[in-house]
């Protein structure tokens, strides 16, 4: 997958990170730097569960013909563009893919499509917009997730002088393991 346009706008705040961390305005902390925490922690999740909670476009590529090909993640909003990348430098658009189930199990149907001949360096590229709205209630759990995670950070900088750094919490990776989207299969020829 690989993201075109500008990074998304995060899908939650410092203030909301410090309110779940319960740190006071005496507590010494550099909005940059918790906004850094705030955003890693952010990839953490998603890249951990497969669905982006901020929406976004991306580029899928695919090396050979399918029936149905099944997206790595979830969300997918929308199709927006299907071509044929040459080796050489050209590009042939692709019409009659169709989006199924984009919401929980994203796949695309490719029943009808006449695929043009494919040499050994040309790649299909898939572009959709993917991720779910900031207000979507499928995405609480996972940004729970993340405002959980980057407190435990946050929590763990003051104690790393002290002490090894722990392990991540069990239950919030079962959390992230619970929500996570694993796609059926790659594709159908």
């Amino acid at each position: 997958m690989r993201l075109i346009g500008p990074p998304p706008d995060p899908p939650l705040t410092v203030a909301q990170l410090k309110e779940h961390a319960r740190l006071s305005p005496a507590d010494d902390y550099e909005e940059a730097t918790l906004q850094r925490i705030l955003s890693g922690t952010t990839i953490s999740v998603e890249t951990g569960a497969h669905r982006p909670l901020s929406p976004r476009r991306a580029i899928f590529s695919i090396r050979r013909p399918f029936a149905r090909w099944w997206f790595p993640v979830a969300p997918v909003r929308a199709l927006t563009g299907a071509r044929v990348a040459r080796a050489g430098g050209g590009v042939e658009d692709l019409t009659g893919l169709t989006l199924v189930q984009g919401h929980d199990e994203p796949r695309l149907s490719a029943a009808g499509v006449v695929w043009p001949w494919l040499g050994p360096d040309d790649v299909i590229e898939i572009e959709s917009e993917v991720g779910y709205e900031a207000s979507a209630p499928e995405a609480a759990p996972l940004l729970t997730a993340v405002l959980m995670l980057a407190a435990w950070r946050v929590l763990q900088r003051e104690t790393a002088s002290e002490a090894p750094a722990k392990e991540v919490p069990f239950g919030l990776r079962s959390e992230i393991r619970q929500h996570r989207y694993l796609r059926p299969r790659e594709m159908e020829l």
